[in-house]
């Protein structure tokens, strides 16, 4: 169900209708609601509803919110692009001054509005999109502006403080929207930026409830607010933030939720979304931190080491004064370890003989695109994004620069045509899937393979329940491909395909005519794991690899549902760390099984260049991408683990279970001798025994 809390906050806007101007700007625009492209196919054509855009010459939006001070207004000011501050409000303005700034002021906030909620239909696959975000980032970067320069017409005309708040939330929003097209954190980054100072600067603040209903204009105002904090919120879970900030944003909203329900009293409707979302908040962030670190610190030595003129120096031996320390715990930055590190990738490439054997970096595999479906009945999710979502996406990414960003610069330096050659670190294109409908994926898949260019890659990662084939499919021609089933698609499954809302190797077929990687996360994958052809249509690297449709932790708990292969494609160790029980890890054991694991992922990639006369060729080809090799090789460490888990657990299993189901598999697959070696399990044991020495129950 879509939720319409979040409005056009949803990680994609695709399998639902696209929210109306009123829902989404706060206005009733001229045209009432907008007819959404959700469930249909992609289009590449220019949008009807933009009109054209010329080329933008003059630099996108760029605002530096560093350096606010307040005025005697109250208001705070803020530098553009390191420009001057906004006038004084003792100015002496005329009436027709005012009216004249505040019209125009109108004017562009109206076109503003228009473009905001015409970016949000427009499709996530192609490349025709940029023209329109530029568009986008000047007008608002007009509107910004204009409020500084004029803030004293303005407010004499009725701006509050709210409304430059609305404005900021906005301005955040195309900056999310545009990471999720390009998957430049920078403008998550940017998004957060704008977020954190509404809340800085309590841009939505209100006046407590008096008891009796409030009126209209703080009803507006306070559901603003609560749409900003729940999108805040998402973006501090994309970005990995602090915990006390975590902590801080669910304790706000539910508090500001649990008020605006009980004395606004919305619709019915409205209600259930809240409601549902306030529910679906603490299980989310409790998966996001499943790991605390342990570190002692010893605290005070240097004043307990240094005499004072109270303590006399004896030269007589005596008891020695035992050492102050302090225990910290802090939760693992889950997001962090998620992402590759270019220490680590460069650690990974001195093992690698990809750069001799194809010193073009040209000719190497490259990933290209992922597409990221979750269309389980049962996730762990906050309103459109899921856990196993989000653990894929940073599993995607690189670990940001440190450096500190140059307010001045414009957004046009973050296009890959100006402002990033080929060989600099970027991340691919994803594109997030809720619920999509069967012939929404298909036409995604299509648009992203039609897209791709030569030496480059597509991954596909479906996290959804097994669905069988309808009555008569075994019937019809090539019907091996279709009688197995496949992954249910949609909420309820349609009329289009071969079998109605079911997502099939057949479906999947044509598209291996170019490099493709494939993850599902079911409960039955064996349709594409042992179904699916391998080399129809030549050459080109296809591989599958499976979650076990049965998760056992080793100490005997059931962890289906939790994440937890997900959590190994993205965070190894930390899955290790929950598949053992381990919610609490001493620094130092962690640090020591990162470095273990490091070099275990170094080994394995020399024995399987070693082994290459005995491997299918995908494994080596998919092993010269990143991402893609660290797919691989996460995947590999990931089935030792579950293997040596039936042999290591702490608590006896209630029941046997076949091997099929508590294993990971792939497609083609490696042969025996080589998964259950030393480079494979052998290593993963050493890794296992060392995090298994931490007593279970370390606090």
């Amino acid at each position: 169900m879509t939720s319409p809390v979040i409005g056009p906050f949803r990680p994609v806007g695709v399998s639902a209708p696209v929210a109306t101007a009123a829902a989404t700007a706060g206005e009733a625009l001229p045209g009432g609601p907008s007819t959404p492209l959700a469930h249909g196919g992609v289009l590449k054509q220019q949008h009807p509803m933009m009109g054209t855009s010329p080329a933008v010459k003059q630099p996108l939006f760029s605002v530096n919110l560093s350096g606010v001070r307040e005025i005697s207004g109250g208001a705070p000011q803020v530098a553009v692009g390191g420009g001057a501050i906004i006038g004084t409000a003792n100015a002496l303005l005329t009436a027709d001054h005012c009216q004249k700034v505040f019209d125009e002021f109108e004017a562009l906030s109206r076109k503003a509005n228009r473009i905001l909620v015409n970016l949000r239909q427009l499709p996530m696959v192609g490349v025709h999109w940029q023209p329109y975000f530029e568009q986008a980032f000047l007008i608002y970067s007009q509107l910004w502006t204009m409020q500084q320069e004029q803030r004293a017409a303005l407010e004499a005309k009725g701006l509050k403080r709210w409304h430059i708040g609305e404005l900021a939330s906005r301005i955040a929003q195309i900056y999310y929207h545009y990471y999720l097209r390009t998957s430049y954190i920078t403008c998550l980054q940017e998004a957060f930026n704008f977020y954190h100072a509404i809340k800085l600067r309590s841009y939505f603040g209100v006046e407590p409830f008096s008891g009796a209903l409030a009126s209209p204009r703080t009803t507006e105002v306070l559901s603003r607010n609560l749409r900003y904090q729940a999108r805040f919120l998402l973006v501090c879970m994309l970005l990995g933030c602090k915990p006390s900030l975590y902590s801080e944003l669910i304790m706000d909203l539910k508090l500001n939720a649990v008020n605006y329900l009980r004395e606004v009293q919305p619709p019915a409707a409205e209600q259930h979304q809240w409601k549902s979302l306030l529910k679906e908040i603490q299980p989310f962030s409790d998966c996001t931190r499943p790991i605390l670190l342990k570190e002692v610190i010893t605290a005070g030595l240097a004043k307990a080491s240094s005499p004072t003129p109270a303590t006399p120096i004896s030269n007589s031996p005596g008891p020695a004064s035992p050492t102050p320390t302090t225990t910290v715990s802090i939760c693992l930055d889950l997001c962090a370890a998620s992402r590759l590190d270019p220490v680590y990738l460069a650690r990974m490439q001195a093992f690698s003989p990809v750069p001799t054997r194809r010193p073009d970096p040209g000719t190497r595999l490259k990933l290209h695109s992922a597409i990221i479906v979750a269309n389980k009945a049962n996730q762990i999710k906050f309103s459109e994004l899921t856990i196993d979502m989000l653990h894929m996406l940073h599993a995607l990414e690189y670990t940001p620069s440190k450096s500190a960003p140059n307010p001045a610069a414009s957004m046009r330096t973050l296009l890959p045509e100006q402002g990033q050659s080929d060989s600099a670190l970027q991340n691919p294109q994803k594109f997030l899937l809720y619920r999509p409908s069967l012939s929404y994926l298909l036409s995604n898949i299509a648009t992203v393979f039609s897209d791709m260019q030569p030496h480059r890659a597509m991954l596909l990662y479906i996290s959804a329940d097994h669905r069988a084939p309808p009555d008569g499919a075994s019937g019809k021609a090539g019907a091996e491909l279709f009688s197995r089933g496949g992954l249910g698609m949609g909420h309820g499954g349609g009329s289009d395909g071969a079998c109605p809302g079911v997502f099939t190797p057949g479906d999947l077929l044509p598209f291996t005519r170019k490099p493709l990687m494939l993850v599902v996360d079911s409960n039955n994958p064996a349709p594409f794991t042992e179904a699916l052809p391998v080399g129809v249509f030549g050459a080109e690297p296809f591989l599958c690899l499976a979650a076990p449709t049965k998760v056992e932790t080793l100490s005997g708990t059931n962890g289906s549902g939790s994440g937890l292969f997900s959590l190994f494609m993205s965070a190894p160790l930390a899955a290790l760390c929950v598949m053992t029980g381990r919610s609490t890890v001493p620094r130092d054991t962690y640090d020591a099984c990162a470095e273990q694991l490091t070099v275990y992922f170094q080994s394995l990639t020399k024995a399987l260049f070693d082994a290459e006369a005995l491997i299918p060729s995908c494994y080596l080809r998919f092993l010269e991408d990143d991402f893609l090799g660290s797919m691989v090789l996460r995947f590999l460490f990931a089935h030792a683990c579950f293997s040596l888990a039936l042999k290591l657990r702490v608590q006896p299993p209630a029941t046997d279970f076949a091997a099929a189901s508590v294993i990971p598999t792939a497609h083609p697959s490696l042969p025996q001798a080589i998964l259950e070696g030393d480079a494979v399990r052998g290593g993963a044991r050493a890794i296992l025994e060392s995090l298994l020495k931490v007593p279970a129950a370390a606090k």
